[in-house]
């Protein structure tokens, strides 16, 4: 029971930072922008590297010139690694009641 109640706790802290996020790119859209070299330090470069190719992290340009800087959301970033540490929840879940 007790491990239940701490999962509870650090699914509800890791959706208070995704709510935070979304109201930071609501009020300061150019806030959220961070560049490739921000998000691989946050996450991890095999993180960003296997996201990108999935085509779940998508950057832009920051500007029309081919040298220009590509920007990620990171509220992107993070609205994804709790998606993925949800889904691995559940998973455990389904195998654990076997």
């Amino acid at each position: 029971m007790l491990t239940d109640i701490l999962t509870m706790q650090n699914a509800l802290v890791n959706m208070a930072d995704v709510i935070a996020c979304a109201l930071i790119k609501r009020q300061k859209p150019m806030e959220d922008l961070v560049s490739r070299t921000a998000l691989c330090k946050e996450f991890g470069r095999a993180w960003v590297e296997k996201n990108e190719a999935q085509g779940l992290l998508v950057g832009n340009r920051s500007g029309a010139g081919k040298n220009s800087k590509i920007l990620f959301s990171r509220l992107q970033a993070v609205a994804l690694l709790e998606a993925e540490r949800q889904f691995r929840a559940e998973i455990k879940g389904k195998y654990s009641k076997m």
